[in-house]
């Protein structure tokens, strides 16, 4: 146990940051440099589901948020045949890793015995001890939860050529569970914060618990269908 105090104020920045902004998301957008990309609101837009998912129903409960998501941008959700564009999509969990945090640990108030020697006698006398906070490190288990967005051409522009992948999104946050269905709520808001766009670098988003958006995938996961 120690008590540098150096690590109290990384504590204290710690939960100041957290209880501020909520899940910390990583985003990476890559958008083709070959072309430049404006999407027009109103664009018809096909959302699909990965081919071989482990679970086609969160796959299609996820579809379900991206589509609310790309209606909220002002996007029309169309069927393949009249999409100008096809966004697809994967997600996933990482393989745990251990991490070393540092956690406070308050110690309560306590009353100590005090042996006062006089002349005529020894005496008892009881002081009051305040308790105090000290830092200790932990180590943990956390998993790094992601989601992929490829936005592509629904047909090629030219007969018989190839699609072309005009934007793909990274969002990554990590988490000491494994709740994929959860961690989307907060992914997905994060790569739509930088949907068509080149981000250069990974970008660090914060996404509260409050967040609309957030509040309005939270609902599909709740409402039977």
């Amino acid at each position: 146990m120690f008590r540098p105090l150096k690590y109290a104020f990384l504590c204290a920045a710690v939960l100041f940051l957290f209880g501020c902004f909520g899940r910390q998301v990583q985003v990476n957008g890559y958008l083709d440099p070959d072309r430049g990309f404006t999407m027009a609101a109103g664009s018809p837009v096909c959302v699909e589901p990965p081919v071989y998912a482990e679970n086609p129903l969160l796959s299609r409960e996820i579809a379900a948020k991206i589509r609310t998501l790309l209606a909220g941008r002002g996007y029309r959700i169309a069927a393949r045949q009249g999409a100008k564009y096809t966004l697809g999509f994967d997600f996933g969990i990482g393989e745990g890793r251990t991490v070393e945090e540092v956690t406070s640990v308050s110690q309560p108030s306590r009353t100590v015995p005090v042996v006062r020697r006089h002349r005529d006698g020894d005496e008892t006398v009881y002081v009051h001890v305040p308790g105090e906070t000290v830092y200790v490190p932990v180590q943990k288990t956390v998993y790094d939860l992601w989601v992929r967005l490829d936005l592509m051409e629904t047909r090629p522009r030219v007969p018989g050529g190839e699609k072309r992948e005009i934007w793909i999104g990274e969002a990554t946050m990590a988490a000491q569970g494994t709740d994929i269905r959860e961690a989307v709520d907060y992914l997905l808001p994060a790569a739509f914060d930088f949907f068509g766009r080149n981000t250069g670098s990974l970008v660090p988003v914060s996404i509260s618990d409050s967040d609309p958006r957030v509040v309005r995938l939270r609902a599909i996961s709740r409402t039977p269908r």
